[in-house]
């Protein structure tokens, strides 16, 4: 069933609920049962979409899917799930409020879901995100006047843009633009903090004093200490670096 109404109620205990039509026959069949499964799909599954809002069919025929802890269908390729046991409905006129209780969920494939928006489809697309903290006031002045720059760099290159605070030993994730092409590789953290170690800040550091450099290095193996001095040095000389992340095997190259 294709419900156009789905919202979080408690966190403490964990409920949701949806808005089902009365009338509706798949709903008088749901309604019977011990669980449902909330599926949230993806922006290129609205075919299956169509698929299960349509009446009169069988309408899990050729559809992979896979049982939640409590039975119910989980969607192959579905973006989330959310697994709930009936706790209680409410008759409000022609609709039901029916609330469940979260059993278990999941985010499985994440990417932009599936909207559906003045009787059409599309996705969400995000334009860029950026942290609110007092504490980067001026940063985010001029991140306000970069976020085009950045919403442009996305677009045309098919990759995640963010900017980044350094304060010499700590990281802050203070924008983001645009979604990585490989949906394996997650959004990131607005306002999220890390460490700097290397190979991670090594982009500040090429142009940090030397004092700031040797403590950078100093946990490091000689080898790799070189190889970054190596690499800080080219930075200095180029005036850029460029990090590749493998999502295969969870390396960093600078």
């Amino acid at each position: 069933m294709v419900v156009g109404s789905f919202t979080s109620v408690s966190m403490d205990p964990p409920l949701v609920a949806y808005f089902a039509m009365v009338t509706s026959r798949s709903y008088a069949q749901i309604r019977q049962a011990s669980g449902f499964c909330v599926n949230v799909l993806a922006a290129d599954q609205e075919p299956l979409c169509r698929a299960f809002a349509a009446r009169g069919t069988e309408k899990f025929a050729g559809i992979d899917w896979h049982p939640a802890p409590t039975g119910s269908p989980i969607l192959d390729e579905a973006v989330a799930w959310i697994d709930c046991r009936p706790e209680v409905i409410h008759s409000t006129g022609d609709h039901d409020i029916v609330v469940g209780r979260v059993v278990d969920l999941d985010v499985a494939a994440p990417r932009p879901s599936l909207l559906f928006f003045q009787g059409g489809y599309g996705s969400f697309s995000a334009h860029s995100l950026v942290a609110r903290n007092a504490r980067f006031a001026s940063e985010l002045q001029l991140l306000d006047r970069a976020r085009p720059l950045m919403e442009a760099a996305a677009k045309r290159t098919g990759a995640q843009v963010v900017a980044i605070h350094c304060d010499g030993s700590e990281l802050t994730l203070l924008a983001s633009a645009g979604t990585a092409a490989d949906p394996r590789i997650t959004q990131v953290a607005i306002g999220q903090r890390f460490q700097v170690q290397p190979p991670v800040g090594i982009w500040w550091m090429a142009f940090a004093d030397e004092a700031t450099v040797t403590d950078y290095l100093a946990d490091v193996q000689p080898e790799i200490r070189h190889r970054c001095r190596e690499t800080m040095a080219a930075i200095r000389g180029h005036g850029f670096a460029l990090g590749l992340f493998s999502v295969q095997n969870d390396t960093i190259a600078e």
